[in-house]
């Protein structure tokens, strides 16, 4: 066995590793984002409250109260503490 042969095995194990990697990870992400999906609606449903508190609370700045009443004719009143 000379040097050459161990290069032409290194490159068809790589070549084995890099295709396993590749079918691999699809399917990996895609079972992680069913996953996330999965939770995300159990608590939207179970937990309403405690979900769209957290989902406004992360969005705050692109969420504008008075844009969604300025069609309503609302006055708007803020408290200050």
């Amino acid at each position: 066995m000379g040097r050459g042969d161990e290069g032409t095995e290194c490159a068809g194990l790589v070549y084995l590793v890099v295709q396993k990697i590749s079918y691999m990870f699809p399917k990996a992400h895609a079972a992680a984002y069913v996953m996330m999906a999965y939770r995300i609606a159990y608590c939207k449903i179970n937990y309403p409250l405690a979900y769209y508190a957290a989902y406004f609370g992360i969005r705050a700045d692109a969420f504008s109260y008075a844009l969604c009443v300025r069609e309503r004719n609302v006055e708007l009143s803020y408290k200050t503490v």
